[in-house]
């Protein structure tokens, strides 16, 4: 998350401010208390590989899930862009919302284009009103 450190060696997870901690104070770069290799911020940034234990967990999510909203992606990139097509055939439905189009707006229940900044949060108090209602 944007909140952790990760160590590149033992996986070792630290609150982001001990990576930002180091870098100001001058070191060569932050690194693990344990084992001295690199921190970076604990998200998979492009072209990095993602852990099987994520991928395996989405895959089981995924096939269990009732409805997938996808929130800002092409959908261009896998195994991302499989999940869609996952939940799909899993009988799930799908809400894609994203400010342009995607492959898969034909297949899906809801399609919003528009910035996720605006919507979102107006979708959150209609969810927020209807359960509400029904408590």
């Amino acid at each position: 998350t944007a909140y952790e450190a990760i160590c590149m060696g033992c996986g070792n997870i630290y609150p982001i401010t001990a990576m930002i901690d180091q870098v100001r104070s001058g070191s060569f770069g932050p690194s693990c208390e344990d084992c001295t290799c690199l921190l970076k911020p604990n998200a998979i940034f492009f072209g990095e590989p993602l852990r099987s234990e994520t991928l395996n967990q989405a895959d089981k999510l995924i096939e269990e899930c009732d409805l997938l909203i996808i929130l800002g992606s092409s959908l261009l990139i896998y195994p991302a862009a499989f999940y869609p097509r996952k939940a799909l055939s899993s009988g799930a439905k799908l809400a894609i919302i994203n400010i342009q189009e995607t492959d898969m707006d034909a297949s899906a229940d809801v399609v919003i284009h528009d910035k996720i900044g605006d919507v979102f949060p107006r979708i959150v108090n209609i969810v927020k009103n209807e359960i509400g209602e029904k408590s």
